[in-house]
């Protein structure tokens, strides 16, 4: 009895590993439409003869031969998310905050800034001072004057405050809605292009928003709960 109980758990596996596989085939060809669908708001794909992709910009009609410097194409140029840049401490040379700490130990052979409670490195040594008071000591001087709530950062305190403001500043360009959040902005868009990225795991239905996959999960297999 104990070759067979064997042979089945090893079926078992097969069969959850072939199950397994098949979620990722899927959910992989379901990232895939959706990039195609995001990009043809966009950009225009070209197939060419030998079987490669062109993404020609319809904003300016650039043409690239990878989505990826489409992407940076489009986000530096036409949306002015440019990555922000400091000097170097020793060189000058302008570097992002991420390239930094590397460029210290690559080029100069100096360690980069580090704290010296937990070890985390950072960029430069003003963010050490940042980190070490905000993380460390508990320092937070940024107040709201509506609620009293204090935060370590000002960005912290600026997300905060909009909770109090009835200001929706970000606006589909297709329908009109505007939204407070910039997140349920790139949210709502998606219900433009019908991109289901949010899969159920027990049938693989998919959604355009999370709360549909929950209310769907809810009313179909409660037992996943």
């Amino acid at each position: 009895m104990l070759p067979r109980l064997c042979n089945c758990m090893n079926q078992d596996t097969k069969k959850n590993k072939h199950t397994n596989t098949s979620s990722n085939s899927f959910l992989g060809r379901l990232r895939k439409e959706s990039k195609d669908e995001t990009d043809k708001l966009i950009c225009t794909v070209t197939r060419e003869e030998d079987g490669s992709k062109t993404f020609t910009c319809l904003t300016c009609s650039n043409t690239f031969k990878q989505r990826q410097y489409f992407r940076l194409h489009y986000k530096h140029v036409h949306l002015k998310q440019r990555p922000k840049t400091r000097p170097c401490t020793i060189c000058g040379a302008q570097l992002t905050p991420h390239k930094h700490a590397r460029h210290l130990e690559q080029v100069h052979g100096k360690p980069a800034p580090s704290c010296g409670a937990c070890g985390k490195k950072f960029s430069f040594p003003f963010e050490v001072i940042r980190h070490h008071k905000t993380f460390h000591m508990g320092e937070k001087h940024f107040q709201c004057d509506k609620c009293s709530m204090t935060f370590s950062h000002k960005k912290n305190l600026n997300l905060h405050i909009m909770k109090h403001e009835d200001i929706k500043k970000f606006k589909c360009k297709l329908c009109g809605k505007a939204f407070k959040w910039r997140n349920n902005l790139t949210e709502h868009e998606k219900t433009h292009v019908k991109i289901k990225k949010h899969v159920c795991t027990v049938c693989e239905a998919a959604f355009v928003k999370h709360r549909s996959l929950q209310h769907h999960v809810k009313l179909r297999h409660p037992e996943a709960i």
